[in-house]
């Protein structure tokens, strides 16, 4: 078998023996962008960003929700657990 080497992987010469057949180890090298703090940067402020947007639009539908029904806005029940012990789930 013949394993073509691509740029994103580097080989280590030293032969693996798996089950007594030789075989090769391929390391894969960290992308250059994983180590970039400006990128992490960024990733952060867009999670933000994500949040910010998801928890204005969920506020409002919860109202209406309360507003609809009178009842609970999340439904839970008593179960019976390990050993007997009662839980409560969401």
């Amino acid at each position: 078998m013949i394993i073509s080497k691509s740029s994103a992987y580097t080989s280590i010469d030293s032969p693996i023996w798996d089950n007594r057949i030789p075989s090769c180890l391929f390391q894969q090298e960290v992308h250059q962008s994983a180590n970039n703090t400006i990128k992490r940067l960024i990733d952060i402020i867009g999670a933000l960003v994500g949040l910010l947007i998801t928890v204005s639009i969920a506020i409002p539908i919860a109202i209406a929700m309360s507003i609809v029904d009178p009842g609970p806005l999340f439904y839970s029940q008593i179960r019976c657990g390990l050993n007997g012990n009662p839980f409560r789930i969401w």
